[in-house]
C-alpha cells in the first residue's frame, strides 16, 4: 500500500482558482492596511494610549482602574513592530507584538499565494483552530498579566 503525502498544488479554474486568488488578495489588502496604518502612528512612550491619534478615546478600563486592560498597548506594539523596534513592541504588549508578526506574515503570505496561485487551504483542514483560538486567548490573557504586573511594580 502506497502512502500518498498532500502537496501544495496550482489551482485549475474548476478548483475556483479566481476565487481562491481574490480571497488571498484581500487578505493581504487587509493585513497590509492595518500594517500602513501603524506605519503613521507614532508609538506613544508610554506604552499604551497611541490609538488615540486614530480620533478614539483613552481607555476606560485603564482610567477608572488604572490598570491596562487586555488590549492595551497593541496599537502601540503595532507602531513599534512596523518600525523594527521588535523588542520594544514585546515590552510594551506581547500579544500586541505577535498579531503584528501575524499580519506581516499575513501580507506577505497573502501577496505570495495571490501571485502564485499555491493552494493552502488543503493544510488549513489539518489545523486544530479550537487549540489555535484557546492558545491565543491564553496568550492575551497572559500578556495581560503582565502589563498588570509592570503597572503594580511601576507604581510601587
Amino acid at each position: 500500500m502506497k502512502c500518498r503525502t498532500l502537496q501544495a498544488r496550482k489551482p485549475s479554474d474548476s478548483d475556483g482558482a479566481i476565487r481562491y486568488r481574490i480571497g488571498t488578495a484581500i487578505l493581504a489588502a487587509v493585513c497590509l492596511s492595518v500594517l500602513v496604518v501603524a506605519a503613521f502612528l507614532v508609538p506613544n512612550p508610554q506604552g499604551l494610549g497611541t490609538h488615540t491619534q486614530l480620533g478614539q478615546s483613552a481607555c476606560g478600563f485603564y482610567e477608572r482602574t488604572g490598570y491596562p486592560c487586555p488590549t492595551c498597548g497593541m496599537t502601540t506594539a503595532f507602531a513599534h513592530t512596523v518600525r523594527g523596534q521588535i523588542f520594544q513592541a514585546f515590552a510594551v504588549q506581547p500579544a500586541g507584538a505577535l498579531a503584528a508578526l501575524l499580519c506581516v506574515v499575513g501580507a506577505v503570505g497573502g501577496v505570495y499565494l495571490t501571485i502564485t496561485g499555491r493552494r493552502i487551504d488543503l493544510y488549513l483542514f489539518r489545523v486544530n483552530w479550537i487549540l489555535c483560538f484557546f492558545t491565543m486567548a491564553a496568550l492575551v490573557l497572559a500578556s495581560w498579566g503582565w502589563l498588570c504586573l509592570l503597572t503594580y511594580i511601576r507604581s510601587r
